[in-house]
């Protein structure tokens, strides 16, 4: 499972959901910043910006849906409110899709 599929859901254990996943917010501790800084782990993804998130009462899937606050992620047309951890899921999916498609482009992963 991708690093970044993981940090997602270790906040989702915790009732917490981000609400802004997106490559802007997702740093990647290569083994060089690790060996820097004792708190990071080498290749793990860290998560961000936590401005719009929100810790919540009950768990994903039992979660009804909330109003959506301004993010960096396009929302998919008409969409206003969401399950707030099926709005993480498809922030996710479209950060993997955009990390395919530079991979694809420039070969650099």
């Amino acid at each position: 499972m991708p690093a970044w599929v993981q940090g997602v859901e270790y906040m989702h254990k915790l009732h917490i959901v981000h609400l802004d996943i997106c490559l802007d917010n997702a740093v990647y501790a290569f083994p060089r910043h690790a060996a820097t800084d004792r708190r990071l782990v080498a290749n793990k993804v860290y998560f961000m910006d936590f401005h719009t998130s929100r810790q919540l009462v009950l768990e994903p899937g039992r979660q009804p849906p909330i109003t959506l606050p301004p993010s960096q992620v396009e929302k998919p047309e008409g969409v206003t409110a969401l399950d707030p951890y099926s709005f993480d899921v498809y922030s996710a999916g479209m950060l993997m899709q955009h990390i395919l498609q530079v991979r694809a482009t420039h070969d650099c992963y």
